[in-house]
């Protein structure tokens, strides 16, 4: 396993080009987080019926990648226009890990908010790993680290190569490793904490926020490596129709 600041961060530097340039869309153009493009009418992947496709495989091309290049899914929370989070009325997602290919690289699920009152930021960052190519028998199995950060700087994050190579106020890491092949995250904001699980709610972790007050700020997945992945390696996650509901 690498650490989140390892120079895999300067590849991802490419990818954050990437999206900034011809692979980004506005809002009337669709949702340029989901690669199905308008998860709400366009039938998805299997198994879960219904919802928003994140294709992260090298060389796959879609309709909103046409040339198959992995690039960072970031999605604006404020895009969204959802109700503020409370204990009655939480954001809770229920993410399926689809196909999963990929080694010698980490997989990055992102979760970002800010206060209110005082413009903090909280960073949940999900890393799913595995450890590269494996001398023998079958595939190394996944790994998931759950990491929440205080950062030092206000847009502070590891999909920004930039910013994240500058050191954050604290960070506190949980492993959320499953017994078995993962399956599904759990994902909950109630306004006052962040709670994250895997394989239906086992092995879970409750981040507290210090105060009331706090929003989702943004959303964003990516893979991180040391080097090019090879054609066919990534992995492909299913977002509920429920992050885009009320």
């Amino acid at each position: 396993m690498r650490h989140p600041l390892s120079p895999a961060l300067l590849r991802l530097a490419l990818l954050c080009i990437a999206a900034l340039g011809g692979n980004a869309a506005s809002a009337a153009d669709g949702n340029d987080f989901c690669d199905n493009a308008n998860p709400l009418t366009v039938q998805p992947y299997e198994p879960a019926g219904g919802g928003c496709e994140v294709d992260m495989f090298s060389d796959r091309p879609g309709p909103l990648d046409p040339a198959g290049g992995l690039r960072l899914h970031d999605l604006p929370w404020a895009q969204l226009q959802r109700p503020v989070a409370t204990a009655t009325a939480p954001v809770d997602l229920s993410v399926q890990v689809g196909e999963l290919g990929f080694a010698d690289g980490e997989v990055l699920i992102e979760w970002s908010f800010r206060s209110d009152k005082t413009g903090e930021r909280r960073v949940l960052a999900l890393s799913l790993w595995r450890e590269a190519d494996p001398k023998s028998g079958p595939p190394a199995p996944t790994r998931v680290l759950a990491q929440w950060y205080s950062p030092a700087q206000a847009d502070w994050s590891l999909a920004d190569p930039l910013s994240a190579l500058a050191p954050a106020q604290t960070a506190t890491v949980v492993d959320l490793s499953p017994g078995r092949r993962l399956t599904q995250f759990r994902l909950a904001f109630d306004g006052r904490q962040v709670a994250v699980a895997v394989q239906n709610g086992q092995a879970g972790h409750v981040f507290a926020l210090p105060d009331s007050g706090w929003r989702p700020l943004r959303l964003r997945n990516a893979i991180l490596s040391d080097r090019a992945l090879p054609a066919g390696h990534g992995v492909r996650l299913l977002w509920p129709l429920e992050l885009f509901g009320p």
